[in-house]
């Protein structure tokens, strides 16, 4: 019969005293909690972890152990220095122990060794251990050459006997140390673990006029590193930061299992090379396989445009929505805003909100505008037609465009046009005025009153 290989216990019997293979004539110095921890994190899945711990280390050659580091913790990031006496404490190997002590893991460390197994009726089989694989355990008998199956399924437990086999319960970082500097001493642990991202969400109110936005941000933070935080200093980058490509590098799985001071308790923005960190001025708890939300800055009130665009090559029939506000101090912001998604709502006039729509903005300076599109008109239609096309030379060429623009509100509206160009090109003539935008796009002003419409005529030459 077969079974789950998670269907038996493994017992064990291993020395108090057993020691990893690399330092088998050291003690392992536990070090006692951490004293602090700094928690940097970036966009692209990845954070700096810096550790303080307190530690107790023999004279000369020793080492020391931690057990609690992310399972997808980077091992060639790590860094180890002594704050008390860094002239004074070597760093001779640093190792990244991730033989997790599974089951079937131990089993395969015991192959072709002594074993005894026990069975649920109260019965022992000892000898070597040939075979796990399947629905049986293989054991030969050393004396008489017997070779034994015993149903997985029957299996009560599995004694192991032996003292040189290192598995460790969660990944855990090991360093052989040569020590001079005493035997209290603070040291620094640096190192890099993906598993853990931030993005920033805001929330926008409009008011029933159109003419203010209340705006809040939230710095959302993922921890699915396989550590937690606790009372951690939190940081949190804004900026694509480059990265080398590493092939071939072990990827750990996760294990089962300063420009404006917001209010007090918020995040700080400061400059950070060509980056933008935002510093919580108060410490917080990361617990692993949690989404914890921290307020970016505090509620802010600033002044916002509504805005029409019309541009064939994002919808040739719909005109846009948007909402534009100033990233200054005097607006009620002015600290740079990271990119992420904006939800804009709006007051209905009889007590409550509605969502009117959603849209992503990129990192904005101070001082700069935001735009955020929103959705499409439903009371202002587009119709745009090709009225024709002429050859004038071998290397000029003209088109005649009419656009045709319908306003079904109340109210007269402006629609700023969109139309694409290329090439050396001009307006020849058109009857509105027309503006060149950059190189590939002319833009017009388009007024249209309330249920009324209004024309957009143009030729366009281009010279190839």
């Amino acid at each position: 019969m077969t079974c789950s290989r998670s269907s038996f216990d493994v017992r064990a019997r291993l020395s108090a005293g057993l020691a990893f293979a690399a330092f088998a004539a050291f003690a392992v110095v536990a070090p006692v909690a951490r004293a602090a921890v700094t928690l940097t994190v970036y966009n692209e899945n990845l954070a700096l972890v810096r550790e303080t711990r307190s530690v107790e280390l023999a004279s000369g050659v020793t080492s020391v152990e931690i057990a609690d580091v992310p399972a997808l913790i980077d091992p060639t990031s790590v860094h180890l220095r002594s704050v008390t006496a860094p002239d004074r404490l070597s760093v001779l190997e640093q190792n990244f122990v991730y033989d997790l002590a599974t089951g079937d893991r131990l089993l395969e460390r015991y192959l072709d060794r002594a074993v005894e197994v026990l069975t649920k009726q109260g019965n022992a089989a000892r000898g070597t251990l040939r075979s796990f694989e399947g629905s049986a355990l293989v054991l030969e008998d050393a004396k008489g050459g017997q070779t034994t199956l015993v149903s997985r399924q029957e299996v009560e437990s599995v004694v192991l006997a032996g003292q040189d086999v290192r598995l460790v319960t969660r990944p855990t970082l090991v360093w052989l140390l040569d020590n001079d500097g005493g035997a209290k001493q603070e040291v620094e642990v640096e190192y890099l673990t993906s598993g853990v991202s931030w993005h920033a969400e805001y929330v926008g109110v409009l008011d029933e006029a159109d003419a203010n936005l209340d705006l809040a941000a939230w710095v959302s933070l993922d921890n699915r590193s396989g550590k937690s935080y606790e009372n951690a200093t939190l940081r949190v980058v804004a900026g694509e930061v480059h990265r080398a490509e590493q092939k071939g590098r072990y990827q750990p799985r996760a294990m089962d299992m300063m420009e404006s001071a917001p209010g007090a308790g918020g995040f700080e923005a400061r400059e950070f090379a060509e980056y933008k960190m935002y510093a919580l001025q108060r410490k917080s708890t990361v617990r692993d396989r949690e989404t914890k939300q921290l307020s970016l800055f505090p509620n802010a009130r600033t002044k916002v445009d509504k805005r029409f665009t019309y541009d064939p090559r994002r919808d040739e029939k719909r005109v846009l929505v948007s909402y534009l506000f100033q990233n200054k101090k005097e607006g009620g912001l002015g600290i740079p805003l990271p990119a992420g998604t904006i939800r804009m709502y709006k007051e209905d006039g009889v007590g409550s909100v509605g969502l009117v729509g959603e849209d992503r903005i990129e990192h904005t300076p101070k001082d700069e505008e935001v735009e955020v599109t929103v959705g499409k008109a439903f009371d202002v239609v587009a119709e745009r037609n090709v009225l024709a096309t002429r050859q004038i030379s071998a290397r000029i060429h003209e088109t005649d465009v009419e656009v045709r623009f319908r306003n079904h509100k109340p109210a007269a509206v402006e629609v700023l046009v969109h139309e694409p160009a290329g090439g050396d090109w001009e307006i020849v003539k058109s009857t509105i005025p027309s503006r060149r935008k950059n190189a590939d796009t002319v833009e017009f002003t388009v007024s249209i009153g309330a249920d009324k419409e209004t024309v957009l005529a143009y030729t366009l030459r281009t010279r190839w």
